[in-house]
């Protein structure tokens, strides 16, 4: 007989695995050699200088989402608090996502633990690049997606692309797929959420 864990005691976990990803993260800050001067991070935050002094971007490679966040946070600690907050959030994305697909505790669980140690994602949330905040936007998406929230799914979605685009050519073949496999949903209901993610696409990229 397996041995589940109450809802309380299980929030205990959360919180207390939650914690470590922190901790591991600042912890990796600290440790590792500053890398604010590798030639992307370099580049994003020019970017974001000149996002505040004229208002434009730049860059022809580089997306506008994370520029915009460094320019709102600020360089150095901002970027690198917010980076490192945004990878706890995907820890706690990737618990509701594993909960989404198992209704298992200790799946959920696993899943957790295993994001809140897992190196590249502690490396990733301390270079000062933008792969923190694209990842945490994807997982927010699919969450969405698997909760049949497909409004909310294109806002992640759209800003995702617009952190970096190679999500862009899949997105709307996921709304579809989603739509009809996953919740077996109309071919019209499929459409209009997929009128709904060009929507917020042209919403959005129309302000870049």
């Amino acid at each position: 007989m397996t041995l589940l864990l109450s809802a309380k005691s299980e929030r205990i976990v959360v919180i207390a695995l939650l914690t470590l990803a922190a901790v591991l993260r600042i912890a990796a800050a600290v440790v590792l050699p500053d890398q604010s001067n590798v030639v992307d991070a370099l580049a994003y935050r020019e970017l974001a200088a000149r996002l505040w002094s004229d208002g434009g971007i730049a860059g022809y490679y580089q997306m506008p989402l994370y520029p915009l966040l460094i320019a709102i946070v600020d360089p150095s600690i901002g970027q690198f608090s917010a980076d490192i907050a945004l990878s706890v959030v995907s820890v706690w994305l990737i618990y509701a996502l594993a909960d989404q697909l198992f209704s298992d505790q200790y799946a959920r669980i696993f899943a957790m633990a295993a994001a809140a140690c897992y190196p590249p994602l502690i490396f990733f949330s301390v270079v000062g690049l933008s792969e923190t905040l694209f990842i945490a936007l994807i997982l927010a998406a699919f969450l969405c997606w698997y909760r049949a929230r497909f409004t909310a799914a294109a806002l992640f979605a759209v800003l995702a692309v617009l952190t970096r685009p190679v999500f862009d050519v899949f997105a709307p073949a996921l709304v579809v797929f989603f739509a009809l496999v996953v919740h077996r949903q109309s071919f019209k209901k499929a459409i209009q959420h997929l009128a709904v993610y060009v929507l917020v696409y042209c919403a959005l990229m129309s302000l870049w």
